[in-house]
């Protein structure tokens, strides 16, 4: 295996890395030895696993490669840039930017989310993403060089789902007013 440009796992014996190729091999590591996965037709930025067999790949052809149910699946998004990073908490929270706009999956579907507002950002472009459950952070890269970090807070989910998934996250998830342990979803 080539030296990979980007690694990530969920556990040592499930460790997963992309190669620096324009046609990257995509590998996984078992706990005993590295096995080709998957050979994207594009360059990968980032990777991102969510769970054992779940894996999320970002290409700079503007398509994200995942990994569910043992079957790669590609999605070209909607967006005018190169994909320029990517960051996942779960299986259906799933980030992916490029220099100025930003997409969430959701498990089902790719949608716009409007960047953090700050105009002592002026025209700097997002560089990294790193998502954590209930907030997302974005590094950003100005024009001399400088990074500037600005973090989107979850108050609100990105979509409603049908129950409160998550008890202890500060956010209605299933959109019925109801936060957290108030929620008769939550034990």
């Amino acid at each position: 295996m080539a030296p990979p440009r980007t690694s990530t796992g969920p556990g040592s014996a499930d460790v997963w890395a992309a190669t620096q190729a324009a046609a990257a091999e995509i590998y996984h590591w078992d706990g005993a030895g590295w096995t080709l996965a998957y050979t994207a037709p594009t360059g990968i930025r980032a990777l991102a696993a969510v769970a054992p067999g779940e894996v999320f790949a970002f290409g700079t052809d503007r398509h994200v490669y995942q990994l569910a149910g043992g079957v790669w699946h590609a999605t070209l998004l909607p967006v005018i840039n190169t994909l320029l990073t990517g960051a996942a908490t779960a299986p259906d929270d799933v980030f992916v930017a490029t220099a100025t706009e930003i997409f969430h999956f959701d498990g089902a579907r790719w949608s716009p989310v409007r960047a953090p507002n700050d105009p002592l950002l002026g025209s700097d472009t997002i560089s990294r993403i790193d998502a954590h459950p209930g907030y997302v952070d974005f590094l950003y890269l100005d024009a001399t060089g400088s990074n500037q970090i600005r973090r989107l807070v979850r108050t609100r989910p990105w979509d409603c789902t049908p129950t409160e998934t998550a008890c202890s996250d500060g956010v209605d998830n299933d959109c019925d007013g109801l936060v957290d342990g108030n929620d008769p979803d939550c034990p």
